[in-house]
């Protein structure tokens, strides 16, 4: 006390240096240490929110202990505040990240702990052939009847917009917000969704026929490809397509299987064959590389491997041209997806669900999945 004056002292504002992990499930409950520099007691924490996350614990004045609560998909900021009014904010610090989703024959399913354990959801009546993630709309899948569903959190599901009259929609890829399917009537056959699955446009009705499933990708770089055996086709936005003459074209492709980019290369496979393309127009053969002895393999990309199972065994690469088999033998993969730390691979009617951090070592999950048959998998992270 000075003159009649209070004396309160002065404290520097606080910083916030890092967040760690930087995502977890948008189901909330992951333990999260925020470190940085003048944390007081009883300082509150945001994540994203106006309001304060319960329980955090300040350790003292470098770190402070959190559990994250349920929120929606996304990335947030995470904002310290001191009793004093003075905060501290960091930008894009923190991402909630929806579960993979698995889709099949009247069935869904959700994990958030990268295809541990599974947990049934409801989804509108359907053989879901096809799942993708659109970004800030969600899980987008389609199915047998011209049938759509959508879910925004990988947790409830709603009917989407019908599909235009094509008894075969088979594949299904997103460049974040836009959503194409592909189908195979008398020829390939194009569908645009620009509201994750709540209306659709017929775009496109080609010549080029015999498209498998994941017969048609969307790329990060904002590009749809397609490859059959009779051509290819390639659209920058979903809705002008550019048909072309340098697909598969060998009869001994009786069908793409699956497709991936690797943000500079697109791979497309059909059996042991497996084609290469920079840009989704030339596309080069390079022939039977794949060691795998089972039809209707399945692929996927985790930025440094390429993963591949079909049937009876797997097998991993580099570059997709060089190949080295790997033993796992669980059953038919209908699908696989990387989630930004595994890949996991589900198996048709099979509850089985396959994990491996670097697509060589394979542990198989016993009765992972609810009982049912089962068709796709997707991650939010990944294709």
């Amino acid at each position: 006390m000075s003159g009649g004056q209070d004396i309160h002292p002065l404290f520097f504002p606080p910083s916030i240096i890092a967040v760690t992990p930087n995502a977890g499930s948008s189901s909330g409950g992951t333990p999260v240490l925020i470190t940085g520099l003048n944390f007081r007691p009883g300082a509150v924490v945001r994540f994203g929110s106006k309001v304060p996350l319960p329980g955090a614990v300040v350790n003292g004045p470098t770190s402070i202990s959190v559990t994250t609560v349920a929120h929606a998909p996304g990335t947030v900021p995470v904002v310290v505040t001191n009793p004093d009014g003075q905060s501290a904010s960091l930008l894009n610090a923190y991402t909630f990240q929806a579960p993979i989703v698995a889709v099949g024959n009247n069935v869904a399913a959700s994990s958030a702990d990268n295809g541990l354990t599974w947990t049934s959801q409801t989804i509108p009546a359907g053989n879901w052939k096809a799942v993708a993630w659109a970004g800030p709309f969600g899980y987008v899948a389609i199915g047998d009847a011209n049938v759509s569903a959508f879910s925004r959190n990988g947790l409830t599901w709603t009917l989407g917009g019908a599909l235009p009259n094509n008894s075969s929609w088979l594949g299904i890829a997103a460049n974040n917000s836009v959503v194409v399917a592909s189908g195979n009537d008398t020829a390939a056959e194009f569908v645009r969704s620009l509201d994750g699955g709540v209306t659709w446009q017929d775009t496109h009705a080609g010549t080029k026929t015999n498209v498998a499933v994941g017969g048609i990708f969307g790329a990060g770089a904002g590009l749809f490809s397609f490859i059959a055996q009779s051509g290819n086709a390639d659209s920058p936005d979903g809705a002008t397509w550019t048909e072309r003459n340098s697909g598969a074209n060998n009869s001994n492709a009786p069908g793409i299987n699956t497709m991936t980019y690797n943000g500079s290369v697109f791979t497309a496979l059909s059996l042991q064959r497996i084609w290469t393309s920079p840009d989704a127009v030339v596309w080069t053969n390079q022939g039977n590389v794949l060691p795998l002895s089972g039809n209707n393999p399945v692929m996927a990309w985790s930025g440094n491997v390429y993963a591949a199972l079909s049937n009876r065994d797997a097998a991993y690469s580099s570059d997709a041209v060089a190949w080295t088999s790997t033993p796992f033998n669980v059953g038919v993969a209908s699908s696989i997806t990387w989630t930004g730390s595994v890949f996991v691979v589900i198996f048709g009617g099979s509850s089985s669900v396959g994990t491996s951090p670097d697509g060589i070592t394979w542990t198989n999950h016993p009765l992972a999945l609810p009982a049912g048959t089962w068709n796709a998998v997707a991650s939010p992270r990944f294709p």
